[in-house]
C-alpha cells in the first residue's frame, strides 16, 4: 500500500491502483502501516487510527476490526505455523500479538524491540527457523534479513 491506495504490480501489464482505502460509509483510512495476507484474507494496520482492519483488495473497502488500540501499528507478520498475527509499535519498541477477530493488541514481553529503528518497517518469517525476522537497510543499499531478538522479559 501507499498512503491511502493499494498498488498492484503485474509482470505482464501496467501497475493498477485501488483506493482510496475507505469504509463503506466513506471514511478514508489514509495511513496503513502494513498489509499481510492470512489464509487468503488481507489484514492491515492503520498507524494513524491505531486499528487493525480487513481489506477487500478488489474494491479498497476496509472493515475495521475492534476499537482503536494504545499502540501505533506497523510491520505486520503472520506466523503460519502457529496461526498468529504480529505487529510492531516502533515508537515504544514493542512487539505485539494481534487478535484478528477483535483487534486487541497484546505486548509480547516488555520493550521486546527496544532498539527498533523507524527506518525498519518490515517484519516477517526468518529463513532459518521460521521465526520472526526484521529487514534492515544496509549501508550500500539493499536489505538483509536478521532475526528479531526479543529483549528481556519476552516469553518464547
Amino acid at each position: 500500500g501507499t498512503e491511502d491506495m493499494l498498488v498492484r504490480f503485474h509482470s505482464n501489464r501496467r501497475p493498477t491502483a485501488t483506493g482510496p482505502l475507505r469504509e463503506a460509509s466513506g471514511v478514508v483510512w489514509d495511513w496503513p502501516g502494513d498489509l499481510v495476507v492470512v489464509r487468503g484474507r488481507v489484514f492491515g494496520a492503520d498507524s494513524g487510527k491505531r486499528r487493525l482492519f480487513e481489506l477487500d483488495p478488489e474494491t479498497g473497502l476496509v472493515t475495521p476490526i475492534g476499537p482503536a488500540t494504545d499502540w501505533s501499528l506497523f510491520a505486520l507478520a503472520h506466523d503460519r505455523m502457529h496461526d498468529r498475527l504480529f505487529g510492531v509499535d516502533p515508537g515504544k519498541g514493542q512487539l505485539l500479538s494481534l487478535d484478528r477477530t477483535n483487534g486487541v493488541a497484546r505486548p509480547v514481553g516488555t520493550a521486546t524491540l527496544a532498539r527498533w529503528s523507524l527506518r525498519r518497517r518490515a517484519l516477517g518469517r526468518g529463513p532459518e527457523d521460521g521465526g520472526l525476522a526484521r529487514d534492515r537497510p544496509e549501508r550500500r543499499g539493499g536489505a538483509r534479513r536478521r532475526p528479531a531478538r526479543p529483549g528481556p522479559g519476552a516469553r518464547r
